[in-house]
């Protein structure tokens, strides 16, 4: 007896130690919950592959035909010509020729004004197409012929400065030296060698000599350059075969004291005479003439390189 109560007392001891029993009821929330979470985690798989291997819908071009034509040519047209860069300004011309106008204008009114000096008193008459206005006596044809010269002379000039290797542009005048004062200098040439003309009993040579010494002073002055030395020694030797030429064959002007003759190139082509009487020392009027006419071309050239460039910079910061 003692035995067999302590053998169920103790196996009633055992039996406290282990866990109660759930409830039925709970069994069943569990496994609807466990149940629950894997079909999510099963769903959510699922997705995530068909979302990775799903191909995307093309879209559907809604645009009329005329429309994705034009885009066509759009984008071939910018394949072949590559990626589009900002509109640069047009090409301005090269400052020789910008400043042609304004050299030809120079030489059609302040030409004729200058040439005046020498006609006041007689140096030249004016034969063809002649025009008096006031102590003025010239003719239709001095404009023209002026503003071509000037436009001539200019150019090669700035032909010089651009091809000849031992040339550097030249600098335009400094402000003490302006343009108007090359010019001044001009007038008063020319007015000296009116004066002297004017006075009748003063040798041609010793004219040519006071003009020389002229011209060489100008030339210092206002030029100082071996190219404007060079073309004022051409002036001095073409500008009076040019004369020649057009009192011979067309008989624009003659020179009644003239002290030399001047022989006429293709004499007797037309009717044209073989010399026609000329002044001595009028070639070097011409040498003196040259260096305004230089600087002015220059100035003009040196501000046209100016405005070339104020004009790209704008184009850059556009």
């Amino acid at each position: 007896m003692k035995g067999g109560t302590t053998g169920r007392r103790g196996g009633g001891e055992n039996r406290a130690l282990l866990p109660l029993p759930l409830p039925p009821q709970h069994h069943n929330f569990a496994f609807r919950q466990l149940t629950a979470q894997m079909a999510l985690s099963r769903a959510a798989a699922t997705g995530a592959r068909v979302a990775t291997t799903r191909a995307p819908r093309p879209a559907v071009d809604t645009t009329s035909p005329a429309t994705r034509a034009r885009r066509r040519t759009h984008n071939a047209a910018a394949r072949d010509d590559g990626p589009s860069s900002p509109s640069s300004p047009p090409p301005s011309p090269s400052p020789a020729v910008a400043s042609l106008p304004a050299l030809a204008l120079a030489g059609a009114t302040l030409g004729p004004i200058l040439d005046g000096i020498h006609s006041s008193v007689g140096l030249q008459v004016y034969d063809l197409l002649p025009v008096d206005l006031g102590p003025l006596h010239s003719s239709a044809l001095v404009p023209l012929l002026l503003a071509a010269f000037y436009v001539v002379l200019a150019s090669l000039d700035a032909a010089l400065e651009a091809f000849l290797p031992s040339s550097s542009p030249s600098p335009a005048p400094p402000p003490s030296t302006p343009v108007v004062a090359c010019y001044a200098a001009l007038a008063a040439g020319l007015t000296l060698s009116a004066t002297l003309h004017s006075q009748g009993d003063i040798p041609p040579p010793t004219i040519a000599a006071c003009l020389a010494l002229f011209s060489a002073a100008n030339w210092w002055l206002f030029d100082r350059t071996p190219r404007g030395l060079a073309l004022a020694v051409l002036c001095a030797v073409v500008a009076p075969l040019a004369e020649a030429q057009l009192m011979a064959r067309f008989g624009s002007w003659h020179y009644p004291r003239a002290d030399v003759v001047v022989p006429v190139l293709f004499a007797g082509a037309g009717g044209a005479a073989s010399s026609v009487g000329f002044v001595s020392w009028v070639p070097f009027c011409y040498c003196f003439y040259a260096p305004s006419v230089l600087q002015l071309g220059r100035r003009l050239r040196a501000r046209a390189r100016e405005e070339a460039a104020a004009r790209q910079v704008e184009g850059r910061k556009m």
